[in-house]
């Protein structure tokens, strides 16, 4: 059998000392941790508006009937913002239109021409933007005009703050002096016809559109149809 010297012994020692203190070293490293966690809550806004028309929602259905020329009624669009964050709003307005003759004041009459049936002035805090678009039907007959509006001015959008409602973008509407004997856009005779004037209200959060913050209408318009296109 092999003896182990003293040399040996104390190799031994000095090699066992080292990977006890190597084991050591080792043990007391892997309790040297740290976990750090941060929860961040976020509440996520809303954009949501209501279009209304209290004063014409009041008026008796009889007095919206049988209408004659140059009758005024009240008609009151107007916006609020009944969501959580500011909005830039927008309203757009269709006025059925026909190929008729219409009289003036004196009662002479105007050549026949495509007329808006029903007009009105808007408010202050609103402005048209660009001019009437047609609206056509199925054989393709200009039925209406459809106008746009923005809560605000030609150059900057104005913020529509939570709980807030714009004025209303006009408060009443004439219908046109026309003669009778005039027709509707189909050949069907003007007397006790339907017409509708159809609005809609839009709105976009004010912030975060693009990497720069965008105030103009037409701008904020076309951000607002690019992501509403079906």
């Amino acid at each position: 059998m092999r003896k182990i010297t003293m040399k040996n012994k104390k190799q031994a020692v000095i090699l066992c000392l080292a990977l006890a203190a190597i084991f050591l070293i080792g043990s007391a490293a892997a309790y040297f941790t740290d976990t750090e966690q941060v929860k961040n809550h976020l509440t996520i806004g809303k954009v949501d508006i209501t279009l209304t028309e209290p004063k014409w929602d009041a008026v008796p259905d009889k007095e919206k009937q049988d209408i004659t020329p140059n009758k005024k009624l009240i008609k009151d669009p107007k916006v609020t913002n009944v969501g959580i964050n500011d909005a830039f709003v927008f309203v757009t307005v269709q006025v059925p239109v026909a190929n008729v003759i219409t009289a003036n004041q004196d009662g002479s009459r105007n050549p026949k021409a495509l007329t808006e049936l029903y007009s009105w002035t808007v408010n202050s805090g609103w402005t048209k933007m660009g001019i009437a678009a047609d609206v056509k039907n199925e054989s393709n007959l200009v039925v209406a005009h459809e106008y746009k509006y923005v809560y605000g001015t030609e150059s900057v959008c104005t913020a529509l703050a939570k709980g807030v409602t714009t004025p209303e973008l006009f408060s009443s509407v004439t219908f046109a002096n026309v003669i009778e004997g005039e027709k509707m856009p189909d050949g069907t005779s003007m007397e006790e016809a339907e017409t509708d004037i159809d609005l809609k209200a839009f709105a976009i959060q004010t912030t975060d559109l693009t990497e720069k913050d965008v105030t103009d209408p037409a701008n904020v318009w076309k951000i607002f149809e690019t992501q509403n296109k079906t």
